[in-house]
């Protein structure tokens, strides 16, 4: 059986300069596993799920920081090169975090072949295109799964990898701009906004009631005639 027997033909791309935050809309609303980028029609890169995730951040994952730092880009008084890098990664792309130049399948290959170059190279969702560069399909590890009727301890443990990789630009953006978050600002939730105030009109309630309660009784005692004097 040939990679077109079990590749999708029909693949859902970006380009190079969609932003960040579409790209993984699109991923994660279609439940793809990876998403190829052309130019001019040619595979360039593609991105897939573990993309989203920045290197060396405890899982971080970009898009939602992105929309953490829409949140907060109104904070005065920033530095200049950190609201520099604050600007680059609001407006991530997808050439910011694909996988350039990726390797891509030939429609014709072997799925045994194809399976041995995802063990070596450990990539599991494969770009198939033709003799120019163009996008034909796309096949993954899963596709694979689907055929086979042993061996699967090997492929369930190739899926579970993840290439590592150098960290990219974006990677050492973040981790620059968020050490100055967690050093310079103390980030309240919502909740806790609330919270505190609840408690600052609960507050502001007792003392105004504190208040009247003390000009009542001084108005009485005063009517009453009562007369008070200091303990020699």
């Amino acid at each position: 059986m040939r990679v077109k027997d079990i590749m999708t033909g029909d693949v859902t791309s970006v380009t190079p300069d969609t932003k960040v935050t579409e790209v993984a809309r699109i991923l994660f609303q279609h439940r793809f596993h990876g998403m190829p980028v052309l130019e001019n029609g040619k595979v360039v890169g593609i991105i897939t799920e573990d993309d989203f995730y920045i290197k060396d951040s405890d899982n971080l994952f970009l898009p939602s920081y992105i929309n953490f730092l829409k949140d907060v880009r109104t904070v005065d008084n920033l530095p200049r090169d950190k609201e520099e890098k604050i600007r680059k990664i609001l407006n991530a792309r997808a050439a910011d975090i694909m996988t350039p130049d990726c390797l891509t399948a030939s429609p014709d290959w072997e799925v045994d072949a194809l399976l041995a170059r995802m063990k070596e190279t450990k990539f599991n969702t494969w770009p198939v295109a033709g003799e120019k560069g163009n996008l034909l399909g796309i096949v993954t590890l899963m596709d694979i799964v689907g055929l086979m009727q042993s061996g699967n301890e090997t492929i369930s443990a190739l899926a579970n990898q993840i290439a590592a990789g150098k960290p990219r630009e974006i990677d050492e953006l973040i981790g620059e701009v968020r050490t100055f978050w967690e050093k310079t600002f103390v980030l309240i939730r919502a909740v806790d906004v609330k919270t505190w105030k609840r408690i600052f009109l609960i507050a502001f309630i007792t003392g105004v009631a504190a208040a009247l309660i003390w000009n009542v009784s001084v108005k009485i005692k005063k009517s009453s005639g009562a007369k008070y004097y200091q303990q020699p």
